[in-house]
C-alpha cells in the first residue's frame, strides 16, 4: 500500500487504482524518490517506465518528489509544475514526468543561468502545453504563480503546501539524495540507476 496521502493516489501511484491494499493483485509498493533535475533520476525513471513496468504486474509504484537544493530554482519549478498538473489533470502526471526527464538538459544550470523564476516557469509550461487544454494550462500557471502584494509576503504559491509535504515525507525516511528506492517502506540499496533491468525485475517479481 502506498504511504502517501490519498489525495495523491490518482496521480502519483502507477498503475492507477492500485494504491490501496484492497487490490488483491498488488503484493508490494515501490517508492521512487526522484528529482526532475537529476540525470540519475532520469535514467532510473526511464528504465522503470520502459523496461520494468511492462514486466512486473504485482507491484504498484509511487513517485515521491525530492527537490535537491544544489539543482537550484529549476528543480523547485519542475516539481511545482508537476504537482500543479497532478491537481488539474492527475491522469497526465506520469506523462509529464517522462516529458521533463526526456528534456532534462533544457533546465540544466548552464541553460537557465540568465533566466528568472518566471522565465523558467514559462519555458516548462511551453513544453507542457501539448499535454493539456488551454484552460488546464491556465489553471496550472495559476497554481505555481506567486501573487504580487502591496506588503512583503512569503507564503509561496498554490502548491507550496504540497512541496512541504513531500519534503517532510522524504526527510522523515532519511532520503537526501536521488534516486532512492524503497520497497514497502524499507530502503532498497541494491536498486540504483545502474542496476541491470533483469536484476530489478527478478527482485520485484518475488515480492
Amino acid at each position: 500500500m502506498s504511504g502517501i496521502k490519498p489525495i495523491y493516489y490518482a496521480s502519483h501511484v502507477y498503475p492507477r487504482g492500485t494504491a490501496t491494499t484492497t487490490n488483491v493483485n498488488i503484493s508490494a509498493n515501490v517508492e521512487l524518490y526522484l528529482d526532475y533535475n537529476c540525470p540519475y533520476s532520469a535514467k532510473l525513471f526511464k528504465k522503470f517506465q520502459d523496461e520494468v513496468f511492462p514486466k512486473v504486474d504485482n507491484v504498484s509504484f509511487t513517485f515521491i518528489h525530492v527537490v535537491q537544493p544544489w539543482h537550484g530554482v529549476q528543480s523547485s519549478v519542475l516539481h511545482e509544475i508537476g504537482i500543479a498538473l497532478s491537481k488539474v489533470v492527475p491522469e497526465k502526471f506520469w506523462e509529464y514526468s517522462r516529458l521533463v526527464f526526456d528534456l532534462i538538459e533544457h533546465w540544466y544550470d548552464t541553460e537557465i543561468i540568465d533566466m528568472t523564476r518566471g522565465d523558467i516557469i514559462e519555458s516548462v509550461l511551453k513544453e507542457v502545453a501539448p499535454l493539456v487544454t488551454e484552460t488546464q494550462l491556465k489553471q496550472i500557471r495559476g497554481l505555481v504563480s506567486i501573487r504580487r502584494s502591496t506588503i512583503p509576503d512569503n507564503t509561496g504559491n498554490g502548491v507550496t503546501g504540497d512541496v512541504k509535504y513531500f519534503t517532510r515525507y522524504h526527510r522523515t525516511r532519511g532520503v537526501h539524495m536521488t534516486p532512492t528506492v524503497f520497497i514497502d517502506g524499507v530502503i532498497s540499496s541494491n536498486i540504483e540507476s545502474s542496476t541491470p533491468t533483469l536484476e530489478i525485475v527478478n527482485l520485484l517479481s518475488k515480492l
